[in-house]
């Protein structure tokens, strides 16, 4: 960028002035909170939340009433949130951590667990964000394949973490199947206490692949 065409504010500077009043999120993101349907009273579990713009949404769609566990493994991530957290007065129902997604949950989170509803947004090959200006070279087999078994490793750990009779809501930000229909089919086969709900209130978009076992019925 060498000039500007327009002296335009940049909305970064409006949400950093707003002061928690209001914050930037992509449709996608601000669908999943209400897809993972917090009510007032809820345990909830973020498992991967930074920055926490989907932790911060589910408490405010509890009216901060309730319980939410934001989860990262970087200690500085973990600290963002809770400053996220407190510049929209919701610091009595976030409570951030420190956790590794793909590791038994520390006893901070075990002694809250079992969890009414958990989000589990892992980290992806992101091959669905727009735009995107990560040069096409930066994607390979090897990393792709490398998502999956993070994924599996984590979504193992989510179920570990559920209450019976509970919502888990798995997202990604790609378009890679085998990150998506196909993590949630072998989910299905691995857990038998699982069962896929539909997507309805706030239903985006058109209806999921049939691949990677996963039929047309699903």
């Amino acid at each position: 960028l060498e000039e500007r065409l327009w002296e335009a504010p940049a909305l970064s500077d409006w949400v950093r002035e707003g002061r928690g009043r209001f914050m930037l999120q992509s449709l996608p993101a601000a669908v999943v909170g209400r897809v993972v349907g917090p009510k007032q009273g809820d345990k909830v579990l973020d498992m991967c939340a930074a920055p926490g713009g989907k932790t911060t949404h589910m408490a405010v769609l509890m009216g901060g009433k309730g319980h939410v566990v934001a989860c990262d493994r970087s200690k500085r991530k973990v600290q963002g949130i809770s400053e996220l957290a407190e510049s929209q007065e919701l610091q009595g129902c976030v409570e951030a951590m420190k956790a590794d997604a793909t590791k038994p949950m520390p006893p901070g989170i075990q002694v809250i667990a079992p969890f009414d509803r958990i989000l589990l947004d892992p980290p992806c090959s992101a091959l669905g964000l727009r735009p995107s200006l990560r040069p096409a070279s930066a994607v390979s087999i090897e990393g792709l394949g490398q998502h999956v078994r993070y994924q599996k490793l984590m979504f193992a750990r989510a179920v570990e973490a559920l209450k019976p009779g509970g919502v888990l809501v798995y997202s990604t930000c790609t378009i890679n199947p085998y990150e998506n229909e196909g993590i949630v089919a072998w989910a299905l086969r691995t857990f038998s206490c699982l069962s896929l709900s539909s997507q309805e209130d706030a239903r985006v978009g058109g209806p999921g692949l049939e691949c990677c076992g996963f039929t047309a019925e699903q």
